[in-house]
């Protein structure tokens, strides 16, 4: 984890180009960006301070099979009251002792104990124990992906709604171009100023699209933070994800179900509740059973006018719970009744899974021909606008057809960027239902 926010923390510090008299922003990259979220999101914090609960509970769960040591002290003070006088008196006459009145007595004592035998019932109490810390284990792994997915997305998004802002901006100074060349024919009388009637109003929604674009990026990085699960990064670029194709891409589908079956943590988190369920019936039926202990013991009593006395004692104990009005047996029962609901559960899970697969599988493969498609229309789109440019020089076009040809070039990239982004998706989708960090 030091290295990973080590990385973090240094790619946070490297500057990126700096606009005309702004600050250099820090460049985060998705690994960073996965780094910060590991240790500040406050979903893993939970997840794992659940883990350290589950471990204590399982050291719970075995004290009671551990030696047993106790200790005791009382003491308490006798006054004559008169009533007893006759009796004192002959008391202090057989012991020796003076003229009666007050006196103490104190007892101390030691009791060690250790469980012999209890027919499995506590091995199988502490074994349910311990599979419920695996089953904690495994959550926090299934919530880590969920995070992990959710940082993706949202870096991807940050980085679409960037290039979107370029795109934005290229548009703009495409727009401002063509107003300037539009004047220029006005003004020589080659145009009619409808012309710049016309392209003024391009500029002004072409404007406007810029600054939506600005202002969808600070949003879609304030949603990156918020996955992070930090308060505040303080201001900062994304860059090109990069996402390299998933180990397997296009592999069969029962192939890579058959690999998310065995590889999803949450799957293994179901796995171990049943295997703690059926532990715990088996250890609510051994609950009937004797349970043998050791016991050993010394104690010292002490009486004031007396001799102190010490004793010690050894022995073998059964205690056997033979009526209890019927809680074991109702606990058996709703021991059964969940390992039922959570076999189920399994059950829609590995559904579920599937699906999960399938739709991860099925999004990859058109994103994948979204992007070549998307690709070749803004190869298209900019040949277009080229020949509406030059036809519109000579005279042979009209400003509506150049217009079009720029919002053409414009909607063809913005797709292409949204191709792109799904495409990064999917693919995050993927790792997520595979079960795979990375």
């Amino acid at each position: 984890m030091i290295p990973l926010l080590a990385a973090a923390h240094v790619a946070l510090a490297v500057p990126s180009g700096p606009a005309p008299g702004a600050a250099p922003a820090r460049v985060l990259t998705l690994d960073a960006a996965l780094a910060l979220e590991r240790s500040h999101q406050p979903t893993l914090a939970e997840a794992s301070a659940n883990v350290r609960a589950a471990q204590a509970r399982h050291r719970e769960a075995l004290a009671p099979f551990l030696p047993q040591l106790s200790g005791s002290v009382s003491a308490e003070h006798h006054a004559d009251l008169g009533q007893s006088q006759a009796l004192l008196a002959a008391a202090s006459r057989v012991q020796g002792a003076g003229t009666p009145g007050d006196f103490g007595t104190g007892t101390f004592g030691l009791t060690a104990s250790q469980v012999i035998w209890d027919f499995g019932a506590g091995r199988s109490t502490v074994a349910a124990a311990g599979a419920q810390v695996d089953a904690a284990g495994d959550t926090l792994d299934a919530t880590r992906l969920g995070a992990d997915l959710a940082v993706r997305e949202g870096y991807f998004a940050a980085w679409g709604d960037k290039r979107q802002v370029a795109v934005a901006s290229e548009s703009l100074s495409d727009q401002m171009a063509h107003e300037r060349q539009v004047q220029a024919a006005v003004k020589i009388g080659t145009r009619p100023p409808s012309d710049l009637a016309q392209v003024e109003a391009s500029v002004a929604s072409a404007r406007v699209q810029a600054i939506n674009a600005r202002d969808t990026y600070a949003i879609a990085k304030a949603q990156l933070i918020q996955a992070i699960g930090m308060p505040q990064v303080g201001d900062f670029e994304v860059v090109d994800p990069a996402l390299p194709a998933v180990a397997g891409e296009g592999l069969p589908i029962e192939r890579l179900v058959s690999g998310a079956l065995a590889a999803r943590p949450d799957r293994r988190s179901l796995d171990d509740q049943i295997r703690s369920a059926r532990l715990s019936e088996q250890a609510a039926k051994l609950a009937w059973t004797p349970r043998i202990a050791a016991v050993a013991g010394v104690s010292a009593d002490a009486q004031s006018q007396v001799a102190e006395s010490n004793n010690w004692e050894a022995g073998v104990t059964m205690n056997w719970p033979l009526v209890s009005g019927g809680d074991q047996l109702a606990r058996v029962k709703e021991l059964q009744a969940e390992l039922d609901s959570l076999r189920d559960q399994r059950e829609a899970l590995d559904q579920q899974i599937r699906l999960d697969v399938t739709q991860a599988d099925l999004a990859l493969r058109g994103a994948r021909d979204g992007v070549l498609a998307a690709g070749t229309a803004v190869q298209e789109a900019r040949i277009s606008l080229k020949l509406a440019e030059g036809r519109y020089a000579v005279g042979l076009g009209s400003v509506i057809e150049l217009d079009d040809a720029q919002q053409q070039l414009a909607t063809a990239e913005g797709q292409q960027i949204q191709e792109q982004v799904q495409l990064d998706d999917a693919r995050a989708q993927l790792l997520k239902a595979l079960g795979r960090p990375a």
